[in-house]
């Protein structure tokens, strides 16, 4: 209970904005502050102790809050200054679940974010999905909670309501937009000499004494402060207020987040055996390599720094004069799958039920049960990549006026368009690999099967397996 209700504590204004301000990784997290202040507040409220059935093991369950609040990974042992055992892994699934993305925060914030923003109230039963859960402590990576088979249909309509409302709300253009305004206010303050508590901003975020002295209203107390230096901040705030926004260059790219055929450049599915457009081996499809090893197409892992650095590079244009942001909306959880023609290859894709443990309370044995959900309901592409540049001086009342949005203007799609790494093209050619520099770059190739892939596959596994004894099958 503790953990659920102070696992966002740390949270500074305007939520996740104000991490990706001041640094969002390491200790600056808001999972990090939130431990901070629950430490925080154990040394400083009296009979904070008395609070739990054994208040003196009052230190063990606090480290046991902060760690509930972190999460566990799933190659992470339980922290023996908990003193909790691996027996008690599955407590650890409840608030921030590592594994599977499933725990009560994204249902607490899905519904109450749908409500406020859109006036609607997601899709999925609550009540449904936790009366579902059961701990299964002989699981062989250590106890899991497991939900009910019948309720696959619900968690995928959880993620399903997430990825909506990132694209509706939570990384909609327009607030990408005005986020990246605040943002930009903010860091003006804090090169001036305003103070909370006498630190600068980027100071009291590290602070826990200063940091709760943050709240939403900092932009009312900037916009009234005296202190010297907020030129550059009222400026922007009185922008805001007026809703002159950062100016889009165009509309937004998509960065492909399928593997490209090394022959044809159709974008394939990481299981494809071959292309469904030219029928060439997909043996050599470009990738980049993340730091798990996992594997996604080339340009799908970059940053916005980097789309940044590479336009500025080709337009001439100083990065302070514009900004790019990344919109990735997702459907699902992370989860590996095999490259058809390299086991040892695996690329990274999204799926709602994959990585979740199900049990069916009529069966006693508790082994994996496998859950499969209709094709109707599973996206083609589980990730959404769009690339967006906006331009931040004011623009004129013709933007055509104005030479440097207009070289902007013609610069950013060409990007995507130069850009080698952009085409899924491998750079190299490789032994075995399907392309064919012979045959051109659009031609099929001459020994290219012309039957679909899945027919195909299906032929080929059929013939393997000693099935096509039938004299029909001896003739062809």
């Amino acid at each position: 209970e503790l953990a659920g209700l102070c696992h966002d504590m740390g949270h500074g204004p305007y939520s996740h904005m104000f991490e990706h301000a001041f640094g969002g990784s390491g200790s600056k997290t808001h999972e990090k502050m939130s431990q901070l202040l629950v430490r925080r507040v154990a040394g400083k409220v009296p009979r904070f102790a008395d609070y739990f059935e054994r208040p003196d093991k009052v230190n063990e369950h606090v480290e046991f809050v902060c760690a509930l609040i972190q999460g566990l990974r799933r190659d992470e042992p339980v922290p023996a200054a908990t003193g909790r055992g691996e027996l008690k892994r599955y407590l650890f699934d409840i608030v921030a679940n590592e594994t599977s993305g499933l725990d009560v925060d994204k249902m607490d914030y899905l519904h109450r974010d749908a409500l406020a923003t859109l006036s609607a109230t997601p899709s999925f039963d609550v009540k449904r999905l936790i009366t579902s859960v059961a701990p299964d402590v002989r699981d062989a990576d250590g106890a899991k909670i497991r939900f009910e088979e019948k309720t696959a249909g619900d968690i995928n309509t959880v993620f399903a309501v997430r990825a909506d409302m990132h694209r509706q709300v939570y990384q909609h253009r327009v607030a990408i937009i005005v986020e990246e305004m605040i943002k930009d206010v903010l860091v003006e303050a804090n090169k001036s000499e305003f103070r909370v508590n006498g630190k600068t901003i980027e100071e009291a975020a590290a602070d826990p004494e200063s940091f709760v002295l943050l709240t939403d209203g900092i932009l009312d107390v900037i916009q009234l402060s005296e202190a010297p230096g907020l030129e550059g901040a009222k400026a922007l705030l009185a922008r805001l207020h007026s809703r002159q926004f950062y100016e889009a260059i165009g509309p937004g790219k998509n960065v492909p987040t399928l593997p490209a055929c090394p022959e044809c450049d159709a974008l394939t599915r990481p299981e494809d055996r071959y292309c469904s457009q030219c029928g060439a081996k997909t043996i050599g499809r470009a990738t980049t390599q993340l730091r798990d090893g996992y594997l996604v197409p080339p340009g799908a892992d970059k940053p916005a720094s980097k789309w940044a650095e590479e336009l500025e590079a080709l337009s001439g244009v100083d990065r302070s004069q514009f900004v790019v942001k990344i919109s990735r909306v997702k459907r699902g959880w992370p989860f590996p799958i095999a490259d058809p023609h390299d086991p040892t290859r695996r690329w990274l894709w999204h799926d709602a039920i994959k990585n979740v443990k199900f049990w069916n309370p009529k069966s006693d044995s508790w082994a994996d049960r496998r859950v499969t959900l209709s094709r109707l309901f599973v996206p083609e592409v589980p990730q959404e990549i769009v690339a967006y540049c906006f331009y931040k001086p004011v623009l004129p009342q013709v933007p055509g006026d104005d030479p440097v949005y207009v070289k902007l203007s013609d610069t950013y799609p060409v990007l995507f368009e130069k850009c080698a790494e952009y085409q899924g093209r491998s750079n190299s050619h490789t032994p075995g690999s399907a392309r064919s520099e012979a045959s051109g770059r659009k031609r099929r190739r001459s020994d290219a099967h012309p039957l679909s892939p899945r027919a195909l596959d299906s032929i080929l596994s059929s013939a393997h397996n000693g099935e096509f004894d039938s004299p029909r099958f001896t003739e062809m």
